[in-house]
């Protein structure tokens, strides 16, 4: 659970105070790569 003011800062969609997670309401953006790729973003 998070505060309005955090849930706005990470792009989140504010659903009121002691709102329902479940089913998850959060759209999660995904990035397609390959592991490859996202083992060169660490080194």
């Amino acid at each position: 659970m998070l505060l309005e003011v955090d849930c706005l800062a990470q792009g989140g969609d504010y659903q009121g105070d002691y709102s329902v997670c479940d089913p998850n309401p959060c759209v999660v953006p995904v990035e397609e790569s390959s592991w490859g790729e996202i083992k060169n973003q660490y080194r």
